[in-house]
């Protein structure tokens, strides 16, 4: 990427990251103003995805800011935006089960055989939201330190020899692979729980598109 490029999306960057933080400005105001207008935990999980969005775009920003010399912030960003990614999804889950009344009421929800309460813990729908959880954490705490590695990698492609950089590639292919299935085995989990639980949200928490915003931060960072 020349200057001249690297300039104009810096200011197209720029702007679009102003207009977002001027909303998330206006949301964090409308928390001020209604403090008691969720109940805590959930209003919570509002701000820390407001939050997670906010720190996305300021580190979005910064890579195309520093387009033309990745290499010195690659292990940064490839350990940063998997961590954003984590807890963005984390968030959105517990979201979604809090929408609802929280994991028993969750469970009662998903389960169309309509068994009684007392039966919720032994229902396989519980061990489902109990897998995901499981991923989720292992996303969480996994995806960002093999990406650190990955970054680590890349970064090396371009100043190695000939024998060092085939081992740096090949960690990488390794890593890519390991990366992409335990993003579609998170993301599949996630995206099993959204379409069981949609239909019992109300509306007015626009679920579909809290969904999409945390759906493009993948395909920006990835």
């Amino acid at each position: 990427m020349d200057t001249s490029t690297q300039a104009v999306y810096a200011v197209v960057s720029g702007f679009v990251v102003a207009a977002a933080m001027g909303l998330l400005g206006a949301c964090a105001v409308r928390h001020a103003r209604n403090a008691l207008g969720h109940a805590r935990p959930l209003q919570m999980l509002f701000l820390r995805l407001e939050i997670i969005f906010a720190l996305f775009l300021a580190l979005f920003y910064l890579h195309v800011l520093y387009a033309t010399n990745l290499s010195a912030i690659q292990p940064l960003v490839h350990f940063c935006f998997p961590l954003l990614e984590g807890l963005a999804l984390f968030c959105f889950f517990n979201m979604m089960v809090l929408l609802v009344g929280g994991t028993a009421a969750a469970v009662a929800r998903m389960d169309p055989t309509k068994e009684k309460k007392a039966s919720w813990l032994t229902s396989p729908y519980k061990k489902s939201l109990d897998a995901y959880r499981q991923l989720l954490v292992l996303f969480l705490s996994t995806k960002p330190i093999l990406g650190a590695v990955d970054g680590w990698a890349v970064s090396h492609l371009t100043d190695s020899t000939n024998t060092s950089k085939a081992t740096h590639r090949t960690v990488h292919y390794i890593l890519v692979v390991v990366l992409n299935l335990l993003t579609v085995a998170t993301f599949a989990g996630v995206l099993r729980t959204f379409f069981l639980l949609k239909r019992h949200i109300a509306q007015s928490f626009n679920l579909t598109l809290k969904f999409a915003v945390v759906k493009s931060m993948f395909y920006i960072s990835t």
